[in-house]
C-alpha cells in the first residue's frame, strides 16, 4: 500500500506487455523489440528496433490490416531521460542509415543529432514529443462483447497505456462488463472499501487525456449464453481509477448504470393510514415479514429508507425528509396488493399525494449504499473533469483524495430515462486535498445527498509514545485507509471534545502499521498533558475552493459543505436545495475537519432552500459540530465570513446562522 493510502496492488493494471508479437530475430545485429500500441490514424504500421552499441533507431513498416502501431520501448526510454532517438512512421531507406556523430552515439556528449531515414525526420528525446492520439476501439479484439470498456481499457493498459496520450473514446456506445475488468483493493474516503472491478484504471502517468467525444459508458452486466443477454451486474464496479497520476483530464463522455441499487415508483393512492405505491424497476423484489425486499445478484438488501419526491423535478417533497420527514429510521410495513403494488403503512401519516414519486433506498446495515463510486482520483494532481455527465454510480460521482489542483468544468449531475434520482450520496467529495480546486459551470441535481463536501480528516490520538511521537487512529470506517501524510505537513494537536488548540507540530516522518493505525513522529517536542481521545489534524491537506456559476437543485439533504483553512469563494452561484444551501461545520463527530480560514458567499441565488428541518435551520448554517455542547466562552473556532450580494427567495429558514467567527462581514 502506497504511504498516502488509497490502495492495494493492483492485479494486471500493469503487467508486462504480450509476448504474442513477430519477432525480429532474423535481423542480425537488432533487439527484440518491447511492445507498444500508439495509433496514427493514417499511417502503417511500424516497429522500432535498436542496433546494439549505438543510440540509433530505425523502423521498418508491418503487414497488418489494424491501426498504426509504434513500440513501447523508444517512448518508455524517452521517459525515463535515457538517450534515444525517435523515427515517426515511414517506410525506411535501409542504404542511409545514419552514423552517430561519435563512438557511443552522443553528439557533444549529449544526443546524436536529428537525421532523416526514408525522407522522415528522425527527432531526439530534447524535443517535446507531440501528444499521440489512441483509439480504444483498436484494442477490443481480446473480447466478443462488440463494446467491452473493460476489456477494451484493460488491453490499452497493459500493452500502451504510456505518458503524453490521447485516448479517443470515439463517441461511441461502451458497456462496462466485469469478466476483463482490473480488479483492485481500493479505499475510497467516505465509500464502502474493499475489492473493485474497474474498467479504466490509470496510474503513475503523466499528461493523458481521455477524450470521449460524446462517448456513453455504461455499467451492464455479465453475459450469458448468447451475446446481448445480460443480468445485473451487482458486484462493485468502479468505472475509472486515476491513481499517483499527474496532468490527466477527462473530457466529454457519460457514465451510467443499466440497473441502480435504488428503486422508484408512483403513489396511487394515499390516506391518512397507508398508501400504495406501483413499482417501477427491472429488480426483483417482494415482500416478506413485513418487509420489502430488493434483489440482486447474490444479495437481499431490506428498503431502509423513503423519499417522497416530485413527479415532473424529483425534488424532495416540500417539508419532508426522509421517510416523509417522519425520522430516519421508521418500521414501515409493506403488503403487496398485486404484482407491482405495495401498500406501505407506518406509525404516523405520511405526506405523499398521489401522483408524487416515491424512491426506494435499499442496502444491509454494513455495506450496499455506498459500494462504488464513478471516478476515484488518489493521490494525484493536476486532474480535469471537463464535459462529463454521470447520471447514476452506487456511491458518490467524483471522490479525490489527497490530490491537489483539481478542476470541475462543465460536469452534469442528473438523472437519465425515467428516473427521479441520480447519485447514490455526494455528487463530488474532496479529502485531504491541496492546491487549488476550482468547480464552475457544473450542474448537480437529484443526488442523494450533498452535491459538493470538501474537508480534511481528524486522526484521533490513541497514546503518546515520547516527547516527539504520537499514536494515532482514524475512527471512522469510511476513512481508515486514506492517509495524507507527508513530512514537512504542519499539523494542530486539539483537545477533544471542543477542537481547541493544544499545539502544533511539523511532521518529520511517520510509520503506517495498517488502514488504521499509523505513528506520527514530529520535529519538536508536543505538549505533555496530550490524552487519549484528542486529535489531531493536518493543516496542510487544504485546498482553496472556487464554487463559481454552478446549479445545484432538487436533491437530498444540503448542497455544499466546506471545510478547511484555506481561502473559499462561493459567487454567482444558484441553490434550490431541500435542507440547507452551504454547510459549513467541521464534525467531530464524524471526523472531517477543517475550521474555515476565510470564506465569502457573494452573488448567489438562494431559492426555496433550507425547507427540510432534517437537514439544516439556516440557508446558510455554519456551526461548528463538537461532541458536547459548546461552554459560552469557548474561543471562535471558525475564522472569517464574508457575506455580500446574496439573494434569497421564498426560503423557509433564516437566511444565516453563523456562530464561533473570530469576524463576519455582511452587507
Amino acid at each position: 500500500m502506497r504511504g498516502s493510502g488509497g490502495f492495494g496492488n493492483f492485479e494486471g493494471a500493469q503487467s508486462a506487455v504480450s509476448r504474442n508479437r513477430p519477432s525480429l530475430a532474423g535481423h542480425e545485429g537488432f533487439q527484440e523489440p518491447v511492445d507498444m500500441r500508439v495509433h496514427h490514424s493514417t499511417e502503417l504500421p511500424v516497429r522500432v528496433v535498436k542496433k546494439p552499441g549505438n543510440l540509433w533507431h530505425f523502423v521498418e513498416p508491418v503487414c497488418s490490416s489494424t491501426k498504426t502501431q509504434l513500440q513501447r520501448g523508444t517512448l518508455d526510454r524517452l521517459r525515463k531521460g535515457r538517450p534515444c532517438l525517435l523515427a515517426q512512421t515511414a517506410r525506411p531507406d535501409s542504404s542511409k542509415k545514419p552514423e552517430p556523430s561519435s563512438e557511443n552515439g552522443f553528439n557533444s556528449g549529449v544526443v546524436a543529432p536529428p537525421a532523416r531515414v526514408g525522407q522522415q525526420l528522425v527527432q531526439s528525446q530534447t524535443t517535446p514529443m507531440p501528444p499521440v492520439t489512441v483509439l480504444l476501439l483498436s484494442y477490443l479484439a481480446v473480447s466478443q462483447e462488440p463494446n467491452d470498456f473493460c476489456a477494451a481499457g484493460r488491453q490499452w493498459v497493459e500493452t500502451a497505456a504510456t505518458n503524453g496520450q490521447v485516448l479517443d473514446l470515439g463517441g461511441r456506445d461502451w458497456d462496462l462488463f466485469p469478466e476483463m475488468a482490473i480488479e483492485s483493493q481500493v479505499f475510497p474516503s467516505n465509500n464502502d472499501a474493499g475489492r473493485v472491478k474497474s474498467g479504466l484504471v490509470l496510474r503513475g502517468l503523466k499528461n493523458v487525456t481521455i477524450e470521449g467525444h460524446g462517448a456513453r459508458l455504461r455499467v451492464r452486466g455479465s453475459p450469458l449464453a448468447g451475446r446481448g443477454r445480460t443480468t445485473v451486474i451487482d458486484a462493485p464496479m468502479l468505472p475509472i481509477i486515476i491513481d499517483d497520476c499527474e496532468n490527466i483530464t477527462l473530457r466529454n463522455f457519460s457514465l451510467d448504470w443499466k440497473t441502480p441499487g435504488a428503486i422508484q415508483g408512483t403513489c396511487v393512492r394515499a390516506d391518512e393510514h397507508s398508501f400504495d405505491v406501483r413499482l417501477e424497476t427491472d429488480r426483483k423484489f417482494n415482500c416478506y415479514n413485513d418487509q420489502l425486499y430488493v434483489e440482486g445478484e447474490n444479495w437481499t438488501w431490506p428498503v431502509r429508507r423513503l423519499l417522497g419526491v416530485e413527479a415532473d423535478t424529483g425534488a424532495v417533497l416540500h417539508r419532508t425528509g426522509d421517510n416523509f420527514g417522519i425520522g430516519y429510521e421508521v418500521n414501515w410495513v409493506y403488503r403487496m396488493i398485486d404484482a407491482q403494488t405495495v401498500r406501505i403503512s407506518g406509525p404516523k401519516p405520511a405526506k405523499v399525494a398521489p401522483g408524487n414519486v416515491v424512491i426506494f433506498w435499499c442496502s444491509n446495515y454494513d455495506t450496499g449504499a455506498r459500494r462504488s463510486p464513478g471516478i476515484f482520483i488518489n493521490n494525484s494532481r493536476g486532474v480535469t473533469i471537463e464535459d462529463v455527465t454521470i447520471n447514476y454510480s452506487w456511491g458518490m460521482g467524483v471522490i479525490a483524495q489527497n490530490s491537489s489542483n483539481l478542476t470541475l468544468r462543465r460536469m452534469i449531475v442528473e438523472p437519465s430515462g425515467k428516473r427521479k434520482f441520480s447519485i447514490a450520496c455526494d455528487a463530488t467529495h474532496f479529502v485531504g486535498c491541496r492546491g487549488q480546486l476550482t468547480i464552475e459551470d457544473c450542474r448537480f441535481q437529484n443526488q442523494f445527498d450533498d452535491a459538493v463536501n470538501a474537508h480534511g480528516l481528524y486522526s484521533q490520538i490513541v497514546r503518546r509514545l515520547d516527547e516527539r511521537t504520537l499514536r494515532v487512529r482514524i475512527v471512522h470506517p469510511q476513512h481508515q485507509g486514506v492517509r495524507g501524510y507527508r513530512p514537512g505537513d504542519r499539523f494542530a494537536i486539539l483537545a477533544s471534545p471542543y477542537l481547541s488548540i493544544r499545539g502544533h507540530g511539523v511532521l518529520r516522518s511517520f510509520v503506517a502499521y495498517n488502514s488504521e493505525t499509523t505513528d506520527l513522529v514530529f520535529d519538536e517536542p508536543l505538549p505533555a498533558d496530550l490524552v487519549a481521545g484528542d486529535l489531531v489534524e493536518n493543516l496542510s491537506a487544504y485546498p482553496d475552493i472556487i464554487l463559481r456559476g454552478c446549479t445545484i437543485r432538487w436533491n437530498r439533504a444540503r448542497g455544499v459543505l466546506l471545510n478547511g483553512g484555506g481561502k473559499i469563494l462561493v459567487e454567482n452561484n444558484v441553490f434550490e436545495t431541500a435542507g440547507s444551501a452551504i454547510l459549513v461545520e467541521s464534525s467531530g463527530l464524524w471526523g472531517e475537519s477543517g475550521p474555515i480560514g476565510e470564506l465569502t458567499i457573494r452573488n448567489n441565488t438562494f431559492r426555496d432552500c433550507a425547507h427540510s428541518p432534517m437537514w439544516g435551520q439556516a440557508v446558510i448554517w455554519a456551526v461548528p459540530e463538537f461532541r458536547e455542547k459548546a461552554p459560552p466562552n469557548l474561543a471562535p473556532f471558525h475564522g472569517r465570513l464574508i457575506l455580500q450580494g446574496n439573494h434569497f427567495e421564498n426560503c423557509q429558514a433564516r437566511d444565516v446562522w453563523a456562530e464561533s467567527f473570530k469576524e463576519i462581514v455582511r452587507d
